[in-house]
């Protein structure tokens, strides 16, 4: 799903609304979302945009250094099971 559509149902979704008001931290995950906060006013410049790309690597040697268990969430079973095995490869003792 992309990104305009997950503002879109944060509007017109009461679950995934109260789901991300719930949360300790959200972000802006690319630069379509920071030029829609800038259409609305909001002060978001390019510096607030942090794209997965941009933590994976910290978080996933993190989260195998602790013992942490990741979710993978999105696309095919296939995807998936290859994305955690590159993962696991990179990162030995990650679950």
């Amino acid at each position: 799903m992309n990104r305009i559509s997950m503002l879109y149902l944060y509007h017109h979704d009461r679950h995934l609304r109260s789901f991300y008001e719930r949360a300790d931290l959200v972000h802006a995950d690319g630069m379509s979302i920071v030029l829609l906060a800038r259409l609305l006013g909001l002060p978001l410049r390019r510096g607030h945009r942090l794209g997965c790309m941009d933590w994976i690597d910290a978080s996933m040697r993190r989260a195998a250094a602790r013992g942490w268990r990741v979710l993978l969430l999105g696309s095919s079973t296939e995807v998936g099971e290859r994305a955690a095995a590159m993962l696991r490869s990179r990162f030995p003792g990650l679950e």
